[in-house]
């Protein structure tokens, strides 16, 4: 994010709109990049539409990523979990003897589908705010 009010300033609608999208992904709230906007001369009702626009399509855009990172973890997990049980059966239909028991790669699998969903409500939370274009008293 531009931490100049001038990262706005003199930029076309599409290259405002990817400065925002960008913005938006990381993190940075809606409230912020609108101040920055009005204080790069933007108008503030102009700033706030393009600003939701802009954030609808970033919002779909994440949830797809993070929802198809928790289901690929998830389905990691999951095969590492089958191999397990697999590995026991075949050990017990044996009368005993060593099996695998993949701890590690079920625990890391699970920490990034868990991580992915974390970053996805925490990016769901920043965007849900709404910005109130006559609240800016900067002109």
């Amino acid at each position: 994010m531009a931490h100049w009010y001038g990262g706005y300033r003199g930029k076309s609608v599409e290259e405002t709109a990817m400065l925002i999208a960008q913005d938006l992904a990381d993190l940075n709230s809606k409230q912020t990049i609108f101040r920055s906007m009005c204080h790069g001369g933007w108008d503030p009702y102009e700033a706030a539409a393009l600003i939701e626009a802009v954030s609808n399509q970033v919002n779909k855009e994440i949830r797809r990523e993070h929802r198809n990172s928790m289901i690929s973890y998830g389905a990691i997990a999951l095969v590492f979990v089958a191999m397990s049980i697999g590995s026991y059966l075949q050990a017990v239909d044996a009368g005993g003897g060593r099996y695998l028991i993949a701890w590690g790669a079920i625990l890391v699998a699970l920490f990034f589908c868990i991580k992915s969903y974390l970053k996805w409500s925490e990016y769901k939370r920043v965007s849900s705010e709404r910005i109130d274009p006559s609240s800016f008293k900067g002109r």
